[in-house]
C-alpha cells in the first residue's frame, strides 16, 4: 500500500491558493513544482487532438470566454489566459517538457461525450516520460482503455457523493458504490474527503487492499478525519 501517491500530500489542481495564483495554471504548477509536491491537474481533448490542462468543460469561470474549452484547437488555447495568468492555458505535453520527473504528476482525465480520442493521446503524450505520474478518473471507461492502450502507469478510480455533478440517480449510485472496482482492479481510489468513512471506499480498502485518496482536504480538521480513514490526502490550502 505505500506507493509514491500514499507517501506524499498531492497538490489539487497545482499550488493555487495564494492571492492571483489560478487553479491548473502555469503559476500553480511551477509553486507546486518549487514546494516539492506531487501535483495533480486535469485534462481534456483540444479541438485538434491535443491534451490541455483546465477542469472545467466551460471557460467561463477561469476566463473571459464563454466557450467549451474542447471547441477551441491547441494554439488557441495557449493564448487564452485565466485571469491572473501571465500565460496561456498549459498543455500537457509542454507541462511534461517542464517537470521532468521532478516530482509526481496526479493526471485526471475529464471523459465526457466529446472527448474520444482523449486517452489515447494522454497515453501517447506520456509514452516517453520518465518521470513519475498516475491517471485517474471518475469515468470506469477511461481507465478500461488505457489499460487496453498497455499504459502500465498506477491508476486511480474516483468517487464520492458526486450530488453536484447533474448525474442521473442511478449512476451516481453506480460510481459512489465502487462496484466495478473488484473489475478495474486499480492501484488506489480517490474518494471525497467527508464521504471516505462510508462502507463502500473502506470495503475496498480492507478486503481488497486498495490504498484510498481523500479528496479536496482543506483544512486541519479534514486533514487529521483523513489521517484515520484514508492513506493519502489530495489536498489544498493546508501545507
Amino acid at each position: 500500500m505505500h506507493q509514491w501517491y500514499t507517501q506524499r500530500p498531492i497538490a489539487h489542481r497545482g499550488y493555487h491558493w495564494r492571492e492571483k495564483v489560478d487553479e491548473n495554471s502555469w503559476e500553480a504548477i511551477e509553486l507546486a513544482v518549487e514546494k516539492g509536491f506531487a501535483v495533480e491537474f486535469d485534462i481534456h481533448l483540444s479541438r485538434d487532438g491535443v491534451p490541455f490542462i483546465h477542469h472545467d468543460h466551460s471557460l467561463k469561470r477561469m476566463t473571459n470566454r464563454d466557450e467549451l474549452g474542447t471547441s477551441l484547437k491547441a494554439r488557441e488555447l495557449r493564448k487564452t489566459h485565466t485571469h491572473h495568468s501571465e500565460r496561456g492555458i498549459p498543455l500537457l505535453e509542454e507541462v511534461l517538457d517542464f517537470v521532468q520527473g521532478r516530482v509526481p504528476l496526479v493526471i485526471e482525465l475529464k471523459h465526457t461525450e466529446n472527448s474520444k480520442g482523449l486517452e489515447q493521446a494522454t497515453f501517447h503524450c506520456l509514452k516517453h516520460y520518465g518521470g513519475e505520474y498516475s491517471l485517474q478518473s471518475f469515468h470506469p471507461q477511461s481507465l478500461l482503455k488505457l489499460k487496453e492502450l498497455g499504459s502500465e502507469a498506477p491508476m486511480g478510480m474516483l468517487s464520492g457523493d458526486l450530488s453536484q455533478a447533474g448525474l442521473s440517480p442511478f449512476t451516481r449510485v453506480f460510481i459512489k458504490s465502487l462496484c466495478l472496482a473488484p473489475y478495474i482492479k486499480p492501484d488506489y481510489i480517490g474518494y471525497q474527503w467527508d464521504c471516505i468513512s462510508l462502507r463502500a471506499p473502506q470495503e475496498m480498502r480492507e478486503r481488497y487492499s486498495i490504498p484510498l485518496l481523500a479528496w479536496t482536504v482543506r483544512d486541519e480538521r479534514a486533514r487529521r478525519f483523513c489521517e484515520k480513514w484514508a492513506d493519502g490526502i489530495i489536498f489544498e490550502n493546508i501545507f
